[in-house]
């Protein structure tokens, strides 16, 4: 286990607290816990979706890159890191930090927040679950962001070839 999936795991205990918390408190069933995890794990959905889901994540990061950053698709590769079955988004070219974040956090906010948002106003127990799941898929991407949020948003950032992270360049 990588140096940034042991420091994401109180982001992945907040994000299941929050997000069970509310929909249990929301919607006020009696079984919240068997309602929310009970049917929506098995493995002949779970796995589909959860493969899927990963390389949505990574194709969001390229689509902020590439609006956000105006970086051009060539210049952005994305791939699996096959020694620990990652998948990737890697932008080759410098970017501002405020372009950065935005890519960064795009994945969490359209796989995690906008779903679980849904699941309160709706309630739909299985679509918690998952908004759980891609918003703790992000719990990496969350830790660099904490790292950077205070780097000012026109500061040139490089993203890490090979590593969870940037190089910050003049701040």
């Amino acid at each position: 286990m990588s140096k940034a999936n042991i420091l994401s795991i109180p982001i992945l205990i907040a994000i299941v607290a929050v997000f069970v918390g509310a929909y249990c408190i929301f919607h006020n069933t009696q079984n919240c816990f068997e309602e929310l995890f009970s049917k929506y794990l098995f493995l002949q959905y779970f796995i589909p979706i959860f493969l899927i889901g990963c390389f949505v994540h990574e194709f969001l990061h390229v689509a902020g890159f590439w609006i956000f950053g105006r970086i051009k698709l060539s210049d952005i590769k994305i791939g699996i890191m096959w020694k620990s079955l990652t998948p990737y988004a890697h932008c080759k070219k410098v970017v501002s930090a405020r372009s950065y974040r935005i890519a960064l956090l795009l994945p969490f906010f359209i796989m995690g927040i906008v779903p679980f948002v849904v699941s309160l106003i709706l309630g739909i127990a299985w679509l918690n679950v998952y908004a759980i799941l891609f918003a703790a898929l992000a719990g990496g991407d969350l830790l660099v962001f904490i790292v950077i949020r205070k780097v000012k948003g026109q500061t040139l950032l490089e993203d890490h070839p090979t590593q969870c992270g940037c190089v910050v360049y003049g701040e």
